[in-house]
């Protein structure tokens, strides 16, 4: 995919919190909700992979507590696109959303 614009972290956050019809408030707040849980680290994610946060920067753009978790929901969402074909599809949507 080639980057035309630079994005900034919030408009990751926001069109993710967007895709999955949540509000960016409580996408990043403490919410153990499967489904929201899902669009947090889909963030975490495309954070980490787009813009090359670090840990301690995404925690802090998603409102979780450290670093670990980011590294966990990181890599729960690469494990999961290895088998999830639907969440991949998610994702690309996602980034057309922020790069369209």
């Amino acid at each position: 995919t080639s980057k035309i614009r630079p994005v900034s972290s919030k408009q990751i956050v926001e069109k993710v919190a967007k895709y999955y019809q949540l509000s960016t408030k409580e996408m990043c707040g403490k919410s153990r909700v499967s489904h929201i849980k899902t669009a947090r680290q889909v963030a975490m994610f495309l954070l980490s992979k787009e813009l090359n946060l670090s840990t301690n920067k995404i925690a802090a753009e998603v409102g979780v507590k450290d670093h670990t978790t980011v590294m966990h929901g990181v890599k729960k969402i690469e494990s999961d696109l290895r088998l999830n074909f639907t969440l991949r599809d998610q994702i690309e949507e996602i980034k057309e959303k922020i790069y369209g």
